[in-house]
């Protein structure tokens, strides 16, 4: 009988070590910049073995072993990393949404057009780590800080350029546009049904922003005042041109946004004071 307990014991034993807990077994690729600062935020970078070249935010992220850039990752590197998820992007990632299913990888779009679509995407990300209760209370965290950002003493319209050549803005539906509306800001081209529409410049002059603001590396304030006709538009005629956000806190869909709403807030109302 001793001996019968003695192996139910040592088969016990063994299986206990060669099975690790549940979470210990998740590998995760983010081709995402926003979900790996989501992921680092919900403190499980432990389990992130890959990720983009523009995965830079925290500075522990860019230690995590590269496959590429956003656009043509490889999926060989992917691949190789034995992943038990991949976190990445419509539209962008479309096809490579399709390359990593052929091969039985398995996928989580992260395209969130909103701040509470966010909120829910990092609740449903923390549930993927086994982590839902941290999640909830990220979660809870940002709706606090976004609920105490004070609001445009007057409401003013802003154009922001994500591209010069051609312009590209933010539309209605796009993610930006939802974050201006939370903090009192009139994005001039929110009657803009895509997303990240292709502008005119006339379209520009004629709707005339009271704010300038540049989300890019290529265009700066001297550039945007010598176009022609800008002369005509009130940002121009008074200085009202940002050149030096970082578009980070902007254009990714993570945490790191309410800051961007925090800036934002600040630089406008300091600046009509």
């Amino acid at each position: 009988m001793r001996e019968i307990i003695f192996l139910l014991f040592f088969i016990l034993f063994l299986f206990f070590c060669a099975s690790p807990p549940k979470d210990n077994q998740i590998r995760v690729v983010s081709l995402s910049p926003a979900v790996t600062e989501i992921i680092f935020a919900l403190n499980c970078e432990k389990y992130l073995v890959g990720n983009t070249i523009y995965c830079d935010f925290p500075e522990k992220a860019k230690e995590i072993y590269k496959v590429g850039d956003m656009i043509n990752p490889s999926i060989e590197r992917i691949a190789k990393l034995k992943p038990t998820i991949v976190f990445l992007t419509y539209p962008l990632q479309k096809n490579i949404d399709e390359k990593l299913k052929t091969l039985n990888i398995r996928t989580f779009n992260s395209s969130p057009k909103s701040l509470n679509e966010m909120f829910e995407e990092i609740i449903k990300i923390g549930e993927i780590f086994n982590k839902k209760e941290r999640a909830e209370k990220l979660v809870e965290s940002l709706k606090k800080e976004l609920d105490e950002i004070r609001k445009l003493k007057k409401r003013l319209k802003v154009y922001i350029e994500i591209n010069t050549n051609p312009p590209i803005t933010i539309g209605k539906n796009s993610f930006l546009n939802d974050l201006l509306e939370n903090i009192g800001v009139e994005n001039i081209f929110a009657d803009k049904v895509t997303d990240y529409p292709i502008v005119k410049q006339e379209e520009i002059i004629l709707k005339n922003p009271d704010y300038i603001i540049i989300l890019h590396p290529k265009s700066k304030a001297k550039e945007i005042a010598s176009r022609l006709g800008f002369e005509k538009v009130k940002a121009v005629r008074f200085g009202k041109i940002v050149d030096n956000l970082n578009p980070d806190y902007f254009l990714r869909n993570s945490p790191r946004i309410i800051e961007g709403a925090k800036i934002l807030v600040n630089l406008l109302n300091n600046e009509e004071q």
